[in-house]
């Protein structure tokens, strides 16, 4: 009885707190279904980029020692604690999210001290401490993205791995906003064209504008082997119609090879 009232609690939170990034934050339309979709987030999200993850790489989790630098409202954590029987830990600064990733570590027998307040710039553990770190659309909210990569290579022990994926902000699309945009230019430029679509606008000055080059720099400046996976756009000609930004978003995928998310497995030497 106590897990099933704890569990009714968690989804309350969950709705409550995915309604406001989605509704309010961001004005996606089918806001609701996304966060209905979060309830289960642990089986419709995290355990697909997992397998994303173990099709590109051969690693057992099983024990060993994993952060999810990001954790969220849990998915990963739970996942990778409950499914892949990791020794997992998490760090997440936003006190709402990191209120129901304790209440679900509690529900998942979790001990909740490894659960922690914490930035991506000050991981507050040792040198040489884990075999995997999960970065999953984190970097671009930092604010010194090459801090916190270097805090990243820093905890992870030799040979071990560091999964990273962020947006390309070279491309014609923001992934939070479900939208094409022109990400390379200023701010206040795609701040028109989302008060022209009806959209809130305050969450893009949250984002930093990472890209692969960027991250190409740092990665070199460390001693780490990186990895980078390319994904080709998908085109669809229905969207020309409503965001002619969406061929240009497709272009720059073919031509240039630019993704709208990059995906990079990194191994510390």
């Amino acid at each position: 009885m106590k897990k099933i009232n704890l569990q009714k609690k968690i989804n309350k939170k969950i709705l409550e707190y995915y309604k406001s990034y989605y509704l309010k934050e961001l004005g996606l339309p089918d806001w609701k279904q996304r966060a209905d979709n979060r309830l289960l987030e642990e089986k419709t999200f995290s355990s697909k980029i997992f397998d994303e993850i173990l099709s590109k790489i051969q690693f057992n989790f099983k024990n060993k020692k994993t952060l999810v630098n990001g954790c969220g409202t849990g998915g990963e954590l739970i996942y990778a604690s409950s499914v892949l029987n990791a020794d997992a830990y998490g760090i997440e600064p936003n006190e709402k999210a990191l209120e129901i990733c304790n209440m679900k570590a509690q529900l998942f027998g979790i001990d909740k001290e490894r659960v922690i307040n914490a930035v991506a710039e000050n991981l507050p553990f040792e040198d040489n401490t884990f075999d995997f770190i999960f970065c999953y659309t984190v970097i671009e909210h930092v604010q010194n993205v090459e801090m916190a990569i270097e805090e990243m290579i820093r905890v992870t022990k030799k040979n071990g791995y560091i999964y990273i994926n962020a947006p390309d902000y070279r491309q014609f699309t923001e992934r939070h906003y479900k939208v094409h945009l022109p990400m390379f230019l200023p701010k206040w430029i795609n701040k028109i064209f989302l008060r022209l679509q009806g959209r809130p606008t305050d969450f893009l000055d949250s984002l930093q504008l990472v890209n692969k080059k960027q991250l190409e720099k740092i990665f070199d400046k460390n001693n780490v082997s990186s990895k980078f996976y390319f994904k080709n756009a998908k085109f669809n000609w229905r969207l020309i119609i409503n965001s002619p930004l969406h061929i240009c978003y497709y272009l720059t995928s073919k031509l240039f090879k630019i993704s709208d998310m990059q995906e990079w497995i990194i191994k510390k030497n």
